[in-house]
Parts: structure tokens; C-alpha cells; sequence
């Protein structure tokens, strides 16, 4: 019997079809035109599949509870946070995720965002579109946005899992230095990028960019505090495009407006879309975007081979991308027709 499939997320044309080739599928993309399913609605949909292939639907403990059948579910992000992977442990739920999909978006991203704060490039925009580069004059202006180069400044990246990877890759052209501080790594992994690893607070001390590539999880909420923006050279710049919770918002904002270090360079607020009011956009020494990291048209294509393969190499039995592995059993028994776990 052919695997049911459901699918929630965003997935391009010829991946639909091949998951209609290989599976009983059917597909409900979300878009402003067609919103979230709700839990009642979310449960009503599942309701005879074993998988559901997801991007955005909170996927509950409720919801887990309240759909029997269900034996898989593919999350197309790189940390499932919209599912309740406990409940799914317990109800013998397999999760995937699809880790490195946005790696490529972020670092184009992320070398980007640095490269606009070393350069005053914000500043010298609004300056063009308000008038005040006519106002103040050529030179004047010339001398007020001079910036500086990356080459030979150190760069710390704080993680070095795909996305850190990725944006080593992409900074390595401009000739700076490679520190990085991740306990989860070897040197091995930072051997391929050139990169030195280092404890977390030489890299803060040395450091001319900190840029930041780590999960949220309870042990790197407030990473970066008070304490540790003290540690940062007065020349350095913050960037953030992982996750805004991993900086202490308060500490951040009074060392911006103290000048304490030169700048810094944000694509993730603890609230978002950012309210017009936010403190941030009154300070001058900060580039900001408004969340862009993984909004690139290749994502959704990356997100769709990784869970086609993952999916595939679940149902034959060599699984990859599972974030609670416990799971495995009773999900392969549920997908045997037999009986889902107490």
C-alpha cells in the first residue's frame, strides 16, 4: 500500500509531482490568499494521513494527540520549532527536519549585512533619499560615510554549522581572518573554511565582526548580554541574522547608544514585523533588514529535495534528519498498521 501524504508547505511544481509519482499526496500550499490551518482544521486535514509534510502549521500536542494515524512528520525548516516534538516522541511521531536549507540564503545575507555596516551604507542611503547628500555637499558627504574594508579584519563566527559554513565560505574572498567558537565542532570542520576555533570569549575580545549562527535553545537564550557586548572592541560590529533572542535586546541598545562598539547589523527582532516605534530604528548605527534570511525563491527548492530525501530514506529504513530518533519504532509500526502507542 502507497504511503498517504499531506502536505502543508511550500513546495515548487516539480516537486509536487514527483511526490504525486511516489505517494498518495495531496498538497495545500499556505499563502496570504489561503492562511494557516487552524488546529481543528489542521486535525480535519490530517485525518487519514501518515505524513504530513509541513513549513508553518503549528503541529500541537493536541494536534498529535488528535491524529492516530499519523506516523511522520516533515518539517521543511532547519530547527522544527512550529512542532511539539515531545508529544510527538510520545505518541510515537517521527520528526524530520531539513537542516542547511536556507545556509546558502543566509550567508549571502549575512556577508551582505556586514559589509553595509563596515561601509556606512544605511546612513549614506538615507542620506541620498532624504536630500541631505545634496544639503551637506560632495565632499562633506564623502568624508562623513567613509567606512572600512574587511580585508586582514578578524571575523568571529559564533557557530559553525551550515549557515556558519556557509557565510565563512562567502567572507573568505574578502581576505579577513576566521576565528569561530563552537563547542559542537571539531577542528576538522573549521580546517575546511580556515577558520581557528577559540572559546567564546577570546572571539569577543578579538574580534572586529561577531557574527552569530547558533540555534535558540535554553543554553544560548541571552548568549550575548551585558557582560559579553563589554567584551567587544569599541571598533566592532554585532551581526545578527540567526535568531534576535540570543541578544540581550536591553544590554544591546544601551551599548549602541553609548557607542560602546561601532555598530552592529540585524535581520531577526524578538518582535516581528518590527514595530515603527521600536528603539532600534532611532539609532543610527545600526543596518537593518526585516527578516530576509531565507526569503529566496532557491529555498523552498532546497527545502523540497531534503525532504523528499529524508522521507525516502525514512521509509527505507536508513533514516537521516530525525530529530527524536525514540520515535522510530513506533512510527514504523504505525506505518506497519499496527497499533500507535499508549
Amino acid at each position: 500500500m502507497r504511503v498517504r501524504v499531506l502536505s502543508s508547505g511550500r513546495l515548487p511544481e516539480r516537486w509536487v509531482r514527483r511526490f504525486e509519482e511516489a505517494y498518495d499526496f495531496v498538497h495545500h500550499e499556505w499563502g496570504e490568499s489561503q492562511p494557516l490551518a487552524g488546529e481543528d482544521e489542521l486535525v480535519a486535514r490530517i485525518a487519514g494521513y501518515t505524513v504530513l509534510i509541513t513549513e508553518e502549521d503549528e503541529v500541537t500536542r493536541a494536534v498529535i494527540a488528535r491524529s492516530p494515524e499519523l506516523a511522520v512528520v516533515v518539517d521543511t525548516r532547519a530547527a522544527p520549532i512550529n512542532v511539539d516534538v515531545e508529544a510527538a516522541t510520545e505518541h510515537g511521531v517521527v520528526v524530520i527536519n531539513t537542516p542547511g536549507r536556507n545556509a546558502d540564503a543566509v550567508g549571502d545575507l549575512t556577508a551582505m549585512l556586514m559589509v553595509m555596516a563596515a561601509r556606512n551604507v544605511w546612513p549614506a542611503m538615507v542620506a541620498l533619499r532624504d536630500g541631505s547628500w545634496v544639503e551637506r555637499g560632495l565632499l562633506p558627504s564623502y568624508l562623513a560615510y567613509q567606512g572600512h574594508e574587511l580585508r586582514d579584519k578578524t571575523v568571529g563566527l559564533v557557530g559553525l554549522g551550515a549557515t556558519g559554513l556557509a557565510t565563512a565560505r562567502r567572507l573568505t574572498g574578502y581576505g579577513v581572518r576566521l576565528i569561530a567558537h563552537d563547542p559542537f565542532v571539531d577542528a576538522c570542520v573549521a580546517a575546511e573554511v580556515d577558520a581557528e576555533l577559540v572559546e567564546l570569549d577570546v572571539l569577543l575580545e578579538i574580534a572586529d565582526f561577531v557574527s552569530l549562527h547558533v540555534p535558540l535553545s535554553p543554553a544560548t537564550k541571552g548568549l550575548i548580554g551585558a557582560r559579553e557586548l563589554g567584551l567587544l572592541k569599541p571598533t566592532a560590529i554585532l551581526v545578527n541574522s540567526a535568531r534576535a533572542a540570543l541578544v540581550d535586546p536591553d544590554a544591546l541598545v544601551q551599548t549602541l547608544r553609548s557607542g560602546r562598539i561601532a555598530g552592529a547589523a540585524l535581520d531577526v527582532y524578538l518582535q516581528e514585523p518590527l514595530p515603527t516605534s521600536d528603539r532600534l530604528l532611532s539609532l543610527p548605527n545600526v543596518v537593518l533588514s526585516p527578516h530576509l534570511g531565507g526569503a529566496t525563491y532557491e529555498v523552498t527548492d532546497h527545502q523540497s529535495r531534503i525532504a523528499w530525501e529524508s522521507l525516502a530514506a525514512f521509509l527505507d529504513g536508513q533514516p537521516i534528519n530525525v530529530v527524536n530518533p525514540d520515535a522510530i519504532g513506533p512510527a514504523r509500526a504505525r506505518l506497519r498498521g499496527e497499533s500507535a502507542p499508549a
